[in-house]
Protein backbone atom coordinates (compact mmCIF):
# COMPACT_ATOMS: atom_id res chain seq x y z
CA UNK A 1 0.00 0.00 0.00
CA UNK A 2 2.65 2.53 0.54
CA UNK A 3 4.63 1.51 -2.37
CA UNK A 4 1.27 2.44 -4.18
CA UNK A 5 1.39 6.16 -2.21
CA UNK A 6 4.46 6.69 -3.36
CA UNK A 7 4.34 6.27 -6.53
CA UNK A 8 1.30 8.19 -6.50
CA UNK A 9 3.33 10.80 -5.23
CA UNK A 10 6.18 10.45 -7.31
CA UNK A 11 3.72 10.57 -10.47
CA UNK A 12 1.98 13.66 -8.68
CA UNK A 13 5.15 15.71 -8.30
CA UNK A 14 6.39 14.35 -11.72
CA UNK A 15 3.13 16.57 -13.66
CA UNK A 16 3.74 19.48 -11.32
CA UNK A 17 7.23 19.54 -12.44
CA UNK A 18 5.81 19.28 -16.27
CA UNK A 19 3.23 21.95 -15.54
CA UNK A 20 5.80 24.30 -14.40
CA UNK A 21 7.70 24.03 -17.27
CA UNK A 22 5.34 24.10 -20.07
CA UNK A 23 3.61 27.23 -18.10
CA UNK A 24 6.94 29.03 -17.97
CA UNK A 25 7.44 28.18 -21.91
CA UNK A 26 4.01 28.68 -23.14
CA UNK A 27 4.54 32.85 -22.49
CA UNK A 28 7.75 32.65 -24.99
CA UNK A 29 5.17 31.21 -27.70
CA UNK A 30 2.45 33.89 -27.43
CA UNK A 31 4.66 36.41 -27.48
CA UNK A 32 6.01 35.17 -31.07
CA UNK A 33 4.74 34.52 -34.42
CA UNK A 34 3.44 31.01 -33.42
CA UNK A 35 0.92 32.06 -30.90
CA UNK A 36 -1.19 28.87 -31.08
CA UNK A 37 1.72 26.92 -29.71
CA UNK A 38 1.34 28.73 -26.96
CA UNK A 39 -2.32 28.09 -26.76
CA UNK A 40 -2.00 24.44 -27.48
CA UNK A 41 0.41 24.31 -24.32
CA UNK A 42 -2.11 25.97 -22.19
CA UNK A 43 -4.44 23.26 -23.48
CA UNK A 44 -2.50 20.93 -22.58
CA UNK A 45 -1.41 22.09 -19.24
CA UNK A 46 -5.36 21.84 -18.50
CA UNK A 47 -5.83 18.43 -19.93
CA UNK A 48 -3.11 16.81 -18.04
CA UNK A 49 -4.49 18.96 -14.62
CA UNK A 50 -8.00 17.51 -15.53
CA UNK A 51 -6.84 13.83 -16.32
CA UNK A 52 -4.99 13.26 -13.53
CA UNK A 53 -7.89 14.91 -11.00
CA UNK A 54 -9.88 12.83 -12.82
CA UNK A 55 -7.94 9.62 -12.74
CA UNK A 56 -7.59 10.12 -8.70
CA UNK A 57 -11.39 10.64 -7.99
CA UNK A 58 -11.68 7.54 -10.07
CA UNK A 59 -9.31 5.70 -8.39
CA UNK A 60 -10.50 6.67 -4.74
CA UNK A 61 -14.20 5.88 -5.94
CA UNK A 62 -13.21 2.35 -7.26
CA UNK A 63 -11.25 2.05 -3.92
CA UNK A 64 -14.06 2.90 -1.69
CA UNK A 65 -16.54 0.24 -3.65
CA UNK A 66 -13.77 -1.99 -3.22
CA UNK A 67 -13.89 -1.61 0.35
CA UNK A 68 -17.15 -1.55 1.00
CA UNK A 69 -17.92 -5.01 -1.17
CA UNK A 70 -14.64 -6.35 1.14
CA UNK A 71 -16.36 -5.35 4.50
CA UNK A 72 -20.30 -6.64 3.59
CA UNK A 73 -18.37 -9.75 2.94
CA UNK A 74 -16.21 -9.97 5.82
CA UNK A 75 -17.60 -7.46 8.51
CA UNK A 76 -14.73 -8.31 11.10
CA UNK A 77 -12.50 -5.83 8.93
CA UNK A 78 -14.22 -2.49 9.03
CA UNK A 79 -11.01 -1.11 10.27
CA UNK A 80 -9.75 -0.70 7.35
CA UNK A 81 -9.70 2.90 5.43
CA UNK A 82 -10.18 3.36 2.15
CA UNK A 83 -6.62 3.59 1.40
CA UNK A 84 -6.32 0.14 1.83
CA UNK A 85 -7.39 -0.74 -1.48
CA UNK A 86 -6.35 1.87 -3.32
CA UNK A 87 -4.00 -1.05 -5.35
CA UNK A 88 -7.05 -3.07 -5.73
CA UNK A 89 -10.14 -2.88 -8.00
CA UNK A 90 -13.56 -3.44 -6.83
CA UNK A 91 -13.50 -6.23 -10.28
CA UNK A 92 -10.51 -7.78 -8.53
CA UNK A 93 -11.97 -7.69 -4.88
CA UNK A 94 -15.36 -9.26 -5.57
CA UNK A 95 -13.61 -12.19 -7.82
CA UNK A 96 -11.35 -12.67 -5.05
CA UNK A 97 -14.78 -12.73 -2.62
CA UNK A 98 -16.28 -15.27 -4.79
CA UNK A 99 -13.08 -17.25 -4.91
CA UNK A 100 -12.81 -17.44 -1.05
CA UNK A 101 -16.57 -18.13 -0.58
CA UNK A 102 -16.22 -21.11 -3.30
CA UNK A 103 -12.59 -22.43 -1.44
CA UNK A 104 -13.05 -21.67 1.70
CA UNK A 105 -14.08 -25.26 3.29
CA UNK A 106 -11.36 -27.13 1.11
CA UNK A 107 -9.13 -29.04 3.45
CA UNK A 108 -6.18 -27.73 1.88
CA UNK A 109 -7.09 -24.31 1.71
CA UNK A 110 -7.92 -24.55 5.50
CA UNK A 111 -4.82 -25.64 6.16
CA UNK A 112 -3.12 -22.76 4.90
CA UNK A 113 -5.04 -21.06 8.17
CA UNK A 114 -5.18 -17.59 5.69
CA UNK A 115 -7.36 -14.60 6.32
CA UNK A 116 -10.05 -12.95 4.45
CA UNK A 117 -7.59 -10.06 4.32
CA UNK A 118 -4.43 -12.09 3.43
CA UNK A 119 -6.22 -14.22 0.70
CA UNK A 120 -7.18 -10.70 -0.98
CA UNK A 121 -3.67 -9.64 -0.76
CA UNK A 122 -1.74 -13.07 -2.08
CA UNK A 123 0.46 -13.66 0.73
CA UNK A 124 0.44 -15.46 4.35
CA UNK A 125 2.10 -13.31 6.98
Amino acid sequence: MMKTIRFWTFVGASEILLVVILAAIAPTFFNSALPIIGFLIWVAIVTLILSSVGYLIYRWHDAYRARRLFIQAFPDYQYLGVVAFLDRSSTRVANTIELWHDIQDDPEFIHLGMSPLEFLRGVKK
